[in-house]
């Protein structure tokens, strides 16, 4: 039987708009060694984020803390891009959103993790090499096991759209 693991990366704060409410940044790294002696792959997240994220099934949530009775919202964009897994989240009016983002205005710089199942592992030189996962959520954190990720800011609703219609 295959568990769920989590994986979380540190983030800082480059933009903060509040009135539009749209978060923006990385749910984990690709290609970087992080404190549990693990590495993302390249592509590990292509397949899950085609066939579940928000262009497909949209099963993949944004939590707070891995807790799924902490419901953020879902991603409205989500990609695997060369520095690792790309969101973006509009940050409903409730108690639990609400909290989260008054975190990253705060410049508390938030950390963000991943919670997955491995599908295709491999080693190398002392590192389990992740090739495949499918992707549950990701999360907002305290503290992460990668710093290689950014938080990139709180965005305008203008700034997402064009970025999706690229």
């Amino acid at each position: 039987m295959k568990t769920i693991e989590y994986k979380s990366i540190t983030g800082k704060v480059k933009d903060v708009d509040e009135s539009k409410r749209i978060v923006t940044g990385f749910f984990t790294s690709t290609g970087t060694l992080d404190s549990d002696g693990d590495i993302f792959a390249e592509n590990a997240f292509k397949k899950t984020i085609s066939e579940q994220g928000p262009t497909a099934k949209n099963r993949i949530w944004h939590l707070w803390m891995h807790d799924t009775f902490s419901p953020i919202n879902k991603p409205f964009a989500l990609n695997e891009e060369k520095e690792g897994v790309y969101f973006e989240t509009v940050f409903p009016k409730n108690p639990i959103a609400d909290m989260v983002l008054s975190l990253y205005a705060a410049g508390a710089s938030p950390e963000h993790s991943v919670g997955f199942i491995t599908m295709e592992e491999g080693t190398e030189k002392n590192a389990r090499i992740i090739k495949q996962v499918k992707m549950l959520e990701g999360s907002t954190v305290l503290w992460g096991a990668n710093e290689n990720t950014p938080f990139t800011g709180i965005k305008s609703e203008q700034h997402a759209k064009e970025r999706i219609e690229v």
